[in-house]
Formats: structure tokens, sequence, C-alpha cells
């Protein structure tokens, strides 16, 4: 099959490239030709060298640090506004993808490995070939190495690394900037370098952290920015580090417990499977050096272990500790109970 020899304006338009790009990647051995006084470029050559070029990352980029907006300006020569912005000096397109409680315009959303990616526009239906949607729509034949980074508090965004098209982009209904429905892109994404999850507590932290921003927004300001949210419900994979638990101590934690809660003293709320249901909690946090052992586990109702996990304090373990202390003696006298005198 021949080769399509192109020019360099065919090349630049091809490929969705800057003359300066295309410039420095001569200078830097892109191979070209010479017809008469004009320089002509083998597609073929120019595809493949653009793919090299993919696996090249920035020196100062890390994944899982976090930077500020002027260090993505200056390590890649953007604009320091958009989600989407574009670096013709490293031949890249830089992909924010706001997670934060504040950023309701655009709503990406994680479906397991895949990042469903928002195009820009933030009136009317959106375009595949306006604005940096073109870029990232022909990124797998145009040679743009696409960076993406997430933003979930405090103006930091967390590198997550380089992504590549997961399948075919596809339309679908969104709110707009004043609350009407529109049409927009959503550019399915995967991480090039395979599986980068993010730890089950950073995320749990992170929504906490969000929920925290929400309450300081104007009540009126909230009311609109909730009324135009509408978006399907994503679901990210996540690595969950949690303590093993010896299962006899938890049996025996509810045995002593005897239906009753060892904090707040009342009966268990309901019955599982003709049983209180009581959930286990440690008096000392595994994670804080506490041990797995029976003195250090108690049987608790649904509400005080969550209170406990959010507002534990001293009076708690203090009742904790003195209600397993007699838990513990009535325990040993109903599998022990004292002989009568008439035994002895």
């Amino acid at each position: 099959m021949k080769n399509t020899m192109l020019s360099v304006n065919e090349v630049t338009a091809e490929f969705n490239i800057s003359r300066a790009t295309l410039y420095r990647m001569i200078a830097s051995g892109l191979p070209y030709y010479t017809v008469g006084t004009r320089k002509k470029f083998d597609s073929d050559v120019v595809r493949e060298y653009l793919k090299t070029r993919k696996n090249e990352t920035p020196e100062e980029l890390v994944v899982g640090k976090e930077y500020t907006n002027y260090d993505i300006v200056e390590i890649f020569k953007v604009g320091n506004m958009g989600s989407m912005r574009r670096s013709h000096t490293r031949n890249a397109l830089v992909l924010l993808s706001f997670q934060d409680a504040k950023s309701g315009l655009y709503q990406d959303r994680w479906d397991g490995d895949i990042l469903y990616y928002t195009g820009q526009g933030t009136e009317g239906d959106q375009d595949f070939l306006q604005y940096q949607n073109k870029t990232l729509f022909q990124s797998d034949t145009n040679g743009v190495m696409v960076y993406l980074f997430e933003m979930f508090t405090s103006q930091l965004y967390q590198y997550r690394g380089l992504v590549q098209l997961a399948g075919k982009p596809f339309m679908e209904e969104a709110n707009d900037i004043h609350g009407n429905v529109r049409k927009v892109c959503r550019f399915p994404l995967k991480l090039v370098n395979g599986k980068n999850y993010l730890s089950e507590e950073f995320i749990k932290n992170e929504e906490a952290a969000q929920i925290e921003e929400t309450k300081i927004i104007p009540q009126a300001e909230l009311v609109e920015t909730a009324s135009h949210i509408k978006s399907q419900p994503g679901e990210r994979t996540v690595v969950a580090k949690r303590p093993t638990r010896n299962p006899v101590l938890f049996s025996y934690a509810k045995l002593r417990a005897d239906g009753v809660c060892e904090c707040c003293g009342a009966k268990a709320p309901f019955s599982v499977n003709n049983e209180p249901y009581l959930e286990l909690t440690h008096i000392i946090p595994m994670s804080l050096g506490g041990m797995d052992s029976i003195d250090n586990i108690a049987a608790v109702c649904p509400n005080c272990n969550r209170k406990i996990s959010l507002i534990g304090t001293e009076q708690e373990i203090k009742r904790m500790q003195s209600n397993i202390e007699k838990n513990e003696k009535k325990l040993q006298l109903r599998l022990h109970p004292p002989k009568n005198a008439s035994e002895e």
C-alpha cells in the first residue's frame, strides 16, 4: 500500500498539532522529504513518531502526587483556566476532573476502571469537533498525550497518569450552567499504565471534607446548585486496607453482651436470623495499636458504633470497659453457676 505524503499544512490539520510542535518534532529527529522548496512527510512515519511520544512523561510528574494549578501551568505551559488544556509545547492534552463538592457542571463519573469524562462547553449542546473535545476525540490517532488530574478539595490536583480512550465517545443528556437539559460529550477513558486505585480511606476522607465544604455554601446557592445536578451515579474501584479480626472473639463478645449494647445498655434494636443484632467495635482502634482481645472488644448497637467512630469520648470508653467487666462476671455465672447448699 502506497503511503500518503503530506505537506506541512496537511500534517498540522491531520494530526491536530501546531506548526511549532511540528518543527520541534523535526528538530528532535522526525524525518521528512524535500520536494522542490517544500517539506513532505510520510503520514505513517508521523503517526508512529507521535505514538512513541505517548510513553514520555515529564520528569516533574509523579503519580499520586498533588499539584497546584500554578504547577500544571508551569509544567505544561498551558493556560490557567478550563478543564481541558492543550499544550503544544508538550504535545499534550491536560484533563482536569473535578470531584469536589462545588463543581456540579462537569459531572465526571467512574464506573470501575473507566472514567466517563465530560467534554467542554458550558451552554447548549456540546460537539465532538468543538474546543478540545476534538483533540480528545482524535487522541488515538493524533499522537497527543493525555494527562489526567483529579481535584477533590483545597484546589490541589492529584496526578493520576496518562489515559487513553477505552471505547467510542458518545452523547448523553445533562444540565448546562443554567439548568437546561442539553447533550454533552462523554469520553470513556482508562489509565494507560494499568490500574492505579485510590485507597478507600482517601476517598472517605475526601468525601467527608467535601460535605464540610458544602456547609459554608449559602442556602440559596446550595438549592440552586443542587437543582441543576442530574447525572448517572458512578462507582469507582478503591483499594481497601482492613485489619483481620478473629471471628471467635466476635462471637464471644455477642455471647457476653447477651443481646444488650455494651455501651448504652439498651437492648439490640432488632434481630437477624432470630439473634439480637449487635456490631463489634474495638475500644482502642487496631489502627492505633489496639489488640484483638476480649478486653478490647465490645458488642454495641449500630447507633453507638457510629457515634463511637465519629465522636468517641473518654466517657464512652470508660462506660464500655465497666460494662464489659460486669458482663464478664455475669457470663461466668451463667456458664458456671454456684453450687447451692444442698449440692455442697
